[in-house]
């Protein structure tokens, strides 16, 4: 009996999804010149999440006071510690061990990108407030911006984390999605009420929900 054969999409070798990869831009049609790729993998791809876990999976260890946060290329160290200096010394060896990891296998750290914050409570926080020099972090020998609020995946940190700031941040970009969803539930655009109450569900509420663990 004979056996139906389909056309089948050739399986590349594993090393091309990772080498011999080009990018150009496109303006209006025009296509750029083709750049050579030498690191990354293509993003969206299934296999690139695994490919970028065992890339980082011989990250050197971090002292012990000191905990790691990473989402993709998005890196934050946390220390804790009872006093400035012990911060300052257990970062400043974290912060060496990890650009040394860095340069050693071709990630560079966009320093002017790198901020600090320092938190406290309220029975230390206007000594340390007076003196913010006393936390001196570089890296590749450039001091780190020395901030009272950052943001981190979308999550604004303030010093205090009273999280006001990122509940001002919050609010305001939820009134100007209100407004516009106001503006599309008027009579004339004669929208259903199951059709309002998915947009809310795709434009509103993710901004009311989002770092939201309850």
């Amino acid at each position: 009996m004979a056996r139906s054969t389909y056309p089948q999409t050739p399986i590349l070798p594993t090393p091309y999804f990772i080498t011999n990869r080009f990018a150009y831009i496109s303006i209006n049609s025009c296509l750029s010149h083709p750049i050579s790729l030498h690191c990354g993998v293509p993003q969206g791809s299934v296999l690139s999440p695994l490919l970028y876990i065992l890339f980082v999976a011989d990250m050197p260890p971090l002292p012990p006071n000191i905990q790691l946060f990473q989402y993709a290329d998005d890196t934050a160290f946390l220390a804790c510690s009872k006093t400035i200096q012990n911060i300052n010394r257990t970062m400043t060896d974290a912060i060496n061990s990890f650009t040394f990891w860095c340069s050693k296998w071709g990630l560079s750290i966009n320093s002017d990108k790198t901020q600090v914050i320092v938190s406290l409570p309220p029975k230390h926080r206007s000594r340390v407030q007076l003196n913010p020099s006393r936390l001196t972090l570089s890296v590749h020998q450039n001091q780190i911006q020395h901030l009272k609020q950052v943001t981190y995946l979308g999550l604004a940190l303030d010093q205090h984390l009273i999280w006001r700031p990122h509940l001002k941040i919050i609010i305001n970009k939820a009134y100007n999605r209100l407004n516009l969803l106001k503006r599309i539930t008027r009579t004339t655009w004669n929208l259903k009420p199951e059709t309002v109450l998915n947009i809310y569900k795709v434009f509103l509420r993710p901004v009311l929900t989002y770092g939201y663990n309850g």
